[in-house]
């Protein structure tokens, strides 16, 4: 099957997404899957856990950041607090939920993020539900992926 047209979303890189002058936004998550993202009530690791988002989620942000914490509001219900910079950020992709299937000579990684450790393998023709997509990799259900591998469809 030919891949089916849809946008390619770019990859924010953390610089530009906190640069002066930011404007509130909203963003996407993208983390690993099965593992959640901690909210904090204050921008250290010690602070209190006040919710967790999951990958697809999305936030608001003002782009302020402190002691590598990246400040968004709307997400629990104190309304506000802070996440580790270190996951992927994105402005909202319009793809989610798409289908892909793996399309590969063999079995694939999964990895916990890009260019991260494995964390399983999707074998040749199974099935994946695709978040979002960058020019090289794919956040799907089960992990980030190497585009290239996948035949995504509608």
């Amino acid at each position: 099957m030919k891949m089916r047209a849809f946008i390619i979303v770019l990859i924010i890189a953390l610089a530009a997404c906190y640069a002066a002058g930011a404007e509130d936004r909203q963003i996407f998550i993208l983390c690993n899957p099965k593992t959640p993202v901690i909210v904090r009530r204050s921008p250290k690791k010690a602070s209190d856990e006040t919710g967790r988002l999951d990958c697809g989620d999305t936030v608001m942000t003002d782009g302020k950041t402190r002691n590598g914490y990246l400040h968004v509001y709307g997400v629990t219900e104190s309304g506000e607090g802070w996440i580790v910079t270190g996951h992927d950020v994105w402005e909202k992709p319009e793809i989610l939920g798409c289908k892909a299937e793996v399309s590969a000579p063999g079995r694939v990684r999964a990895r916990n993020k890009i260019g991260g450790k494995k964390i399983g393998w999707l074998q040749v023709g199974e099935e994946v539900t695709v978040y979002a997509m960058s020019e090289e990799w794919a956040v799907t259900n089960k992990g980030y992926v190497m585009n290239k591998y996948l035949e995504v469809w509608q």
